[in-house]
């Protein structure tokens, strides 16, 4: 009888634990990123933001351009740009469109976001949002200082405007908070009519997330600054909404909550800051605490992890109920590179960005089973703009786009978005008893 409990115990434990959910690499939106010249091949920063027509904008950071494959699938040490901008098509998502300035002549006069002038700056990408045809997007900005550590020295965050759909660069204009990186990401909530954009503080060795606000034409203008206890102020302030973050994070609106993902500290290092966290709250101003470790890198190269940096959520790309998240690698360690940067050649995958998709019900505290039982699904879907909910009558939903914006709610057995933009929404059912189910929405 012993046994055969002990055995029982076994047989259940291997079934709930082999079924749980579990997060694992996307090979195929990884994919759409091996790519060979013309163009962009490689680079990190990889910030994602979903464009009106269904396209998305990914800025990125320090990129090989035009640096074509050789026979044996490698490029040049050193990359040629200290920044371009990829658009990625909404139908075939293997279709990415480079920009960046064809007509410099070196890495700093290349970069496709720069202030005129600007010889021997870097912008390196932060996050950005879109307001009617510009994607307002931010970017650090850091002068060339031989004293400083890779010679750069922060000056401060500067906002990109960029017109759409043709994606024209228009203005590039510095924030008036010099002193604080603001702009790791950017969030609008529709009921309160605030933009909440997240900043970081160092302290010691730890970046601590902060946070500012302002309204929708007020994003170079004045903002307010998160004091704590529920208080704003006029001047920029360190108060911390998380206990950590590392120096990239991003904060999405999701189920009518806010989520912050970002990754274990150490990430810089060979081998560490592989786990990868969210937090949770009910407001943009936190408390942001309890983490839900939901990913670990465990990406190889010749038997090494590589480095590790840069980890960002993608929530317009939710599909089947799983995030995508995306993070950059770094080279081996020790780097191929270091010996000679300047004649050696590497593996761009070392340098490429990877991609993974997280469960939602990892982080999301929903109990689907009263909507299961009813077999709740939606039809069409896509959709024109009308989507049925069949299976169920009169249920209450909340549909937010994908930049995590409340667009719709109402009560009943039919979803109308005819007057919201093409795109990528997601939509939450209640049921009578609170339970919920989500579901993804696609309006063509």
């Amino acid at each position: 009888l012993l046994m055969r409990t002990l055995l029982a115990c076994c047989i259940s434990y291997f079934l709930l634990t082999s079924t749980s959910a579990q997060s694992y690499k996307d090979t195929v939106f990884t994919n759409y990123f091996k790519r060979d010249a013309p163009g962009w091949v490689a680079s990190d920063g990889s910030l994602s933001i979903p464009l009106p027509d269904g396209r998305t904008m990914w800025l990125m950071g320090d990129s090989h351009v035009d640096q074509a494959l050789d026979d044996n699938g490698e490029i040049p040490c050193l990359f040629n740009t200290r920044n371009c901008v990829l658009v990625q098509d909404a139908e075939d998502r293997s279709k990415i469109t480079t920009f960046y300035d064809e007509t410099g002549g070196d890495g700093y006069e290349k970069q496709f976001v720069k202030m005129p002038g600007d010889d021997r700056a870097t912008y390196w990408p932060a996050s950005g949002t879109v307001i009617g045809d510009t994607a307002y997007t931010f970017w650090t900005r850091y002068a060339f200082d031989p004293d400083e550590v890779w010679n750069l020295r922060l000056t401060g965050t500067v906002i990109a405007k960029i017109k759409l759909p043709k994606i024209e660069l228009v203005d590039v204009s510095p924030i008036q908070y010099p002193e604080v990186e603001y702009g790791q990401s950017v969030v609008w909530d529709e009921e309160d009519q605030y933009y909440y954009i997240y900043g970081k503080h160092l302290d010691w060795i730890v970046f601590k997330p902060i946070l500012a606000r302002c309204r929708m034409d007020e994003l170079l203008g004045d903002w307010e600054f998160y004091l704590g206890n529920n208080q704003w102020g006029s001047e920029p302030s360190n108060f911390a909404v998380a206990p950590e973050v590392t120096a990239e994070y991003s904060v999405f609106r999701l189920n009518g909550r806010y989520h912050m993902f970002y990754q274990q500290n150490g990430y810089l290092q060979c081998g560490e800051g592989r786990d990868m966290y969210i937090y949770s709250a009910e407001e943009p101003w936190g408390p942001f605490s309890d983490s839900v470790k939901v990913y670990t890198m465990n990406d190889q190269f010749d038997g090494a992890y590589p480095k590790t940096y840069n980890a960002q959520a993608h929530p317009q790309f939710i599909e089947n109920d799983e995030l995508l998240i995306g993070y950059n690698l770094n080279n081996l360690c020790p780097s191929v590179c270091e010996n000679d940067p300047f004649g050696d050649r590497y593996n761009p995958d070392l340098y490429r960005p990877q991609f993974a998709r997280v469960p939602l019900s990892l982080f999301l505290t929903t109990d689907n089973s009263e909507l299961s039982e009813m077999s709740l699904r939606v039809a069409p879907n896509p959709s024109r703009g009308v989507f049925k909910l069949k299976g169920a009558d009169q249920l209450r939903y909340q549909v937010w786009n994908s930049t995590g914006s409340l667009v719709h709610s109402g009560y009943g057995a039919e979803i109308d978005l005819s007057n919201q933009s093409n795109g990528f929404y997601m939509a939450r059912v209640l049921g009578s008893s609170g339970q919920t189910a989500l579901f993804r929405l696609v309006k063509y």
